[in-house]
């Protein structure tokens, strides 16, 4: 049966110039199950062989090169998850304001990881040597792909689609009550979707202000410089991630900018009167954001 569609505006909401982004990455894995050694361990034990595996590193893990393409990976994923808000099935939402900062950061961490696979790739073979003298009698050519093969175990996929909206398709072959009906309870995620990636900005900015605020306020506790640095780093990007265009947010950012960013943790450390009044200021904050959002936090 023929599926008609007819198109109908579709209503504007917060999340209408927004894409849906989603991250795929590969690595290989230099952990491997070996059955054989499994198998004789087991026998050594007088044990069964469902009882548990027996699992190698191919090669050092704490070799530079591996370090370095597994942090050069996972600062990818960081930034995705930093610069992307939650959405339906995993997937994250990329708020416009924020597309070119996502687009051109992206660039720059694959580069960076690509060349940290290329440095791995350059002294492959030296590190399954290594393994080879280390390994004894596990080791096993057959279980080391080629240098080619190396490269081909890595992928960074960014897959970007807009975000879907029921209403732009009128299905004929539905009863009215049934398309009002998904129609509505369409409209209904979608709400909640932003809604909830909404309220993580905010979590986020009660969290740094709060952490602050209670630091400050244990004379015990020893005030790092980092915590200035995330407040300063939040505050940058959320101007940017502020996909409804919430003004409330807007102003509780700048009123953070604005109140917090001009101490100096050195002396936060050391006048104890400077670190009272800006323990009460990040408090006072807090309190405020608690309010406004209207979330449990």
């Amino acid at each position: 049966m023929a599926l008609a569609a007819t198109c109908i505006e579709p209503e504007r909401t917060a999340s209408s110039d927004a894409l849906i982004v989603t991250l795929s990455i590969t690595q290989w894995q230099i952990c491997v199950t070996d059955k054989e050694a499994g198998k004789v361990t087991a026998q050594h034990y007088a044990a069964s062989e469902e009882t548990g595996f027996y699992q190698k590193y191919l090669v050092d893990r704490k070799a530079k090169v591996i370090k370095d393409v597994d942090n050069a990976f996972n600062r990818i994923r960081i930034f995705h998850k930093e610069n992307t808000l939650p959405w339906e099935n995993r997937t994250r939402l990329l708020p416009p304001g924020n597309y070119e900062h996502y687009k051109a950061g992206m660039a720059d961490l694959g580069k960076a990881a690509w060349a940290a696979v290329d440095a791995l790739c350059t002294c492959y073979y030296d590190l399954v040597d290594q393994a080879a003298a280390s390994m004894g009698g596990l080791h096993k050519n057959s279980e080391y792909p080629s240098v080619v093969g190396i490269k081909e175990k890595y992928s960074i996929d960014i897959a970007y689609s807009p975000v879907p909206d029921a209403s732009h398709f009128h299905l004929e072959w539905l009863s009215e009550a049934e398309r009002k009906h998904i129609e509505e309870e369409a409209v209904a995620r979608r709400a909640a979707a932003e809604k909830a990636a909404m309220d993580t900005l905010w979590v986020q900015l009660y969290e740094v202000v709060d952490k602050m605020a209670k630091t400050l306020a244990d004379p015990e506790a020893v005030f790092r410089s980092t915590q200035i640095k995330s407040i300063a780093s939040l505050v940058e990007i959320l101007p940017r991630m502020n996909v409804s265009g919430d003004p409330s947010l807007e102003r509780m950012t700048s009123a953070v900018k604005r109140q917090l960013l001009d101490y100096d943790p050195e002396l936060l450390r050391t006048d104890t009167d400077l670190r009272k009044e800006a323990a009460e200021t990040a408090e006072a904050l807090s309190g405020r954001i608690r309010r406004v959002a209207k979330i449990i936090f």
